[in-house]
């Protein structure tokens, strides 16, 4: 056997040992996650996405899910909950949720006021059922406050864990938020994706 021949051997033999690499990397377990300090592997992951609704005329709209939005949970010194796009920093949010005080339990709802910002470019669809319009200075800004009454309930996301690695609390939150006239909804869910789908941003 000549140096030609071995080299090309050498070659064909070393991508052959690449493809069955991959195809066994490709058959394992996709993804490596970390839970209350324990390490594991699996297939699929329970990805966290914001579903919204919107509230004009007495009606609610239908359910929708937005997989590009991100949330921020916080208890001090105000309960908040912020949205904001992925890949942005949640100061630039496109929803601040900021309930202030508690009122007196309605059912399964606890119930704040407090105050929702919105991002003007946000409420294109909701401006024209406002019981009272946004108007000068008020309206050349991008983002609008109004005061607003907050509906929280909640509970546990699955036990399962596989999971949320950027998920900064263990509850399933649904708010609805009504002001001026109007309302919104929103709550964190989850669907379950293949880890190789897996975002975690």
């Amino acid at each position: 056997m000549n140096y030609k021949q071995l080299y090309k051997y050498t070659m064909c033999g070393i991508l052959l040992i690449l493809l069955l690499l991959s195809s066994c990397t490709a058959l394992g377990p996709h993804y490596s996650c970390t839970y209350e300090g324990k390490k594991f592997i699996t297939y699929s992951i329970f990805r966290p996405f914001v579903g919204f609704s919107e509230y004009r005329g007495g009606y609610w709209s239908d359910w929708e899910r937005d997989r590009s939005l991100r949330f921020e949970v916080k208890s001090y010194p105000n309960l908040e909950i912020t949205f904001y796009s992925k890949y942005k920093h949640p100061a630039d949010f496109e929803y601040r949720i900021i309930a202030k005080s508690r009122r007196e339990k309605e059912g399964v709802w606890e119930v704040y006021d407090g105050e929702i910002q919105i991002k003007k470019s946000k409420e294109t669809s909701m401006r024209s059922k406002y019981t009272k319009d946004v108007s000068g200075v008020n309206a050349l800004k991008d983002v609008w406050s109004f005061p607003a009454t907050i509906k929280r309930t909640y509970g546990q996301l699955p036990e399962d864990k596989y999971i949320y690695p950027y998920l900064p609390t263990d509850m399933m939150y649904t708010y609805n938020v009504y002001y001026n006239g109007v309302g919104r909804a929103f709550c964190i869910d989850g669907i379950w994706v293949g880890a190789d789908e897996y975002d975690p941003w």
